[in-house]
């Protein structure tokens, strides 16, 4: 059953996996029931085809690819997301720049606030929602 106010479906473009693993796992446990994740630019290129989300969670550096073809597509078709990294990116062309950029390693506390701020949930749409208690 789907829990009110929680995106029904979650894309992560990452190519880490533990990091990949761990955040589908902070989204498993507010209650977001599908999550797909992609470890390279084709497969998320595919998910977004097939299986368009509601709401993406996007790894700026894919191996020696940078995921910005992806996020044009997903700005193109109007889904929400946010990037995420371990440095600092300051020329993001102008469509992308609006979306909010997560430095890595994502805390669960900051991924509930970037959903509530996206429109998924907020303070009462989270009362009750947990994570275990594992960060990455």
């Amino acid at each position: 059953m789907r829990r009110e106010g929680r995106p029904p479906r979650v894309l992560i473009v990452e190519d880490e996996f533990l990091i990949a693993l761990n955040l589908q796992q902070m989204l498993e446990d507010i209650g977001v029931e599908e999550v797909d994740c992609a470890q390279d630019l084709e497969t998320a290129a595919d998910f977004v085809r097939r299986t368009p989300p509601d709401f993406a969670i996007l790894d700026i550096n894919i191996g020696a690819a940078l995921v910005f073809p992806i996020a044009a597509e997903l700005h193109e078709r109007g889904v929400r997301f946010v990037f995420s990294s371990g440095r600092t990116w300051v020329n993001l062309a102008e469509q992308l720049a609006r979306h909010p950029l997560v430095p890595e390693p994502v805390e669960p506390e900051a991924l509930k606030s970037i959903l509530g701020s996206m429109g998924f949930g907020g303070a009462a749409g989270w009362a009750g929602a947990e994570f275990d208690g594992q960060s990455g």
